[in-house]
């Protein structure tokens, strides 16, 4: 892939920087796409950056290899990079593995931990943007996406107790919606009401999604607040504060 001459120039040095002054280019992620501001001129953005290569120090790079708007996202907002890391002289190795459907690509700014927030699809960060819930955009009714993006964050992980332990696995089928107008229930059969989620875990709980992992009753004695509400419906989720619901096979 040949190279922006002008782009390797403007980015040799910014991976780590931030707005500073008014005459030093800087990149940001907004919205889901990455913006490199320059001087004068009109930021670069989305699939001007491909081919930029990032010098993050110590002969490790980034390289942007491609950019596409994301199909799924109605608004055109999000965009997937192509993402390839390198030490030294070592082949270019991709940063993001595929997920299910064979996306490979990272969305800017859904994860605070990595540079310009960068999230490979197969995250639930990223899963949960490109179903609807980007943590920058407003409801319907004009309440923040924020709290949404961080409940449905935790129902891919079965995170119930909001505490960073997963109690899930991978390809696990779980069918979500809300009550805002973002996304709608698919419908699936063979599934039954899991939980209701908010921005600090499972609200309530029916049944447990992978009881191999953990059954609900050990869900319960560590989570003391699931015990409080032993007829878990999306009705009573609702009630308690859920904003996300789910189901999943009971097994």
């Amino acid at each position: 892939m040949a190279m922006r001459p002008q782009l390797l120039a403007l980015l040799g040095f910014l991976a780590m920087t931030t707005p500073g002054a008014a005459q030093e280019p800087f990149l940001r992620a907004e919205r889901g796409d990455l913006l490199l501001h320059r001087p004068v001129t009109e930021p670069l953005r989305g699939p001007a950056l491909a081919g930029a290569v990032l010098e993050l120090g110590e002969g490790r790079a980034l390289l942007i290899a491609a950019v596409r708007a994301d199909p799924r996202d109605r608004l055109g907002e999000i965009h997937l990079f192509d993402l390839r890391y390198r030490e030294a002289d070592a082949p270019w190795q991709p940063v993001c593995m595929p997920d299910p459907a064979g996306e490979a690509g990272a969305i800017p700014g859904l994860d605070p931990t990595a540079p310009f927030g960068f999230a490979c699809a197969v995250a639930a960060a990223a899963k949960c943007a490109r179903i609807g819930y980007a943590p920058w955009r407003s409801t319907p009714a004009g309440h923040s996406v924020g709290p949404y993006h961080r409940a449905c964050i935790l129902l891919m992980r079965g995170e119930y107790g909001g505490d960073g332990v997963p109690h899930t696995r991978n390809g696990t089928l779980v069918d979500l919606w809300d009550r805002a107008g973002i996304a709608a229930a698919d419908g699936d059969e063979g599934l039954d009401f899991e939980a209701g989620w908010g921005p600090d875990g499972a609200v309530c709980l029916a049944h447990a999604r992978v009881p191999e992992v953990a059954t609900r009753e050990a869900l319960v004695a560590r989570y003391p607040r699931l015990a409080a509400m032993p007829d878990c419906t999306e009705e009573t989720a609702a009630a308690a504060g859920a904003l996300v619901f789910n189901r999943s096979a009971r097994q």
